[in-house]
């Protein structure tokens, strides 16, 4: 995934559109020695539902600090959650408007 990022990143303007904050991030992540600089795991926060999760990008993740060795890996399990998590996000609102029309379906037809 790295490989197909990377190349994506660099070939591709368009994904600096998409997600330009992501890029940026990613991109001087890359691009930079973070030793020092940055105090980041394998650990992702978010708010799901109102609530903050943390998701570990690979078992252990908590404990793992990103060093300059590891932040390439770093950055291929972030954008794959990242991109992931938004297919899922779609997927799950297609599931509940599939739902909701095979319900109001079945109530017209009773």
């Amino acid at each position: 995934m790295f490989h197909c990022f990377a190349l994506f990143v660099d070939s591709f303007p368009i994904f600096n559109q998409v997600d330009p904050d992501l890029y940026n991030s990613m991109r001087w992540i890359l691009d930079n020695d973070i030793s020092g600089v940055l105090d980041h795991t394998f650990c992702v926060d978010h708010n799901s539902f109102g609530e903050r999760v943390t998701h570990e990008l690979k078992p252990n993740g908590e404990n793992i600090k990103v060093t300059e060795a590891n932040k390439k890996e770093y950055v291929k399990l972030y954008v794959n959650w990242r991109f992931l998590r938004g297919i899922e996000a779609q997927f799950l609102s297609l599931s509940k408007v599939s739902q909701f029309l095979r319900l109001s379906t079945s109530q017209h037809r009773n």
